[in-house]
């Protein structure tokens, strides 16, 4: 459930880009830490620091599609 070590995944911005009002100009390098990822309430739940795997069985349709959009293994790469 915790890594020992979780580098962040970089990511290189394509154009710039708007994030909350902030401009992150092109070519910028960004990322963030798995571990940060999948703690996210507001994609995986209030319940979110619990293990359950079952929470990807009660989830309606877009809720799932939701998580797996959101959900990033060790060495998962992002397409385009």
């Amino acid at each position: 459930m915790y890594t020992s070590n979780s580098p962040p995944f970089e990511r290189v911005v394509p154009h710039d880009l708007i994030v909350d009002g902030y401009v992150i100009p092109k070519d910028t390098v960004v990322g963030m830490p798995q571990y940060v990822m999948h703690r996210d309430a507001s994609v995986y739940g209030v319940d979110v620091e619990a293990f359950r795997p079952e929470r990807w069985l009660e989830a309606d349709n877009q809720s799932k599609i939701f998580m797996e959009r959101n959900f990033m293994p060790v060495g998962h790469t992002m397409l385009p």
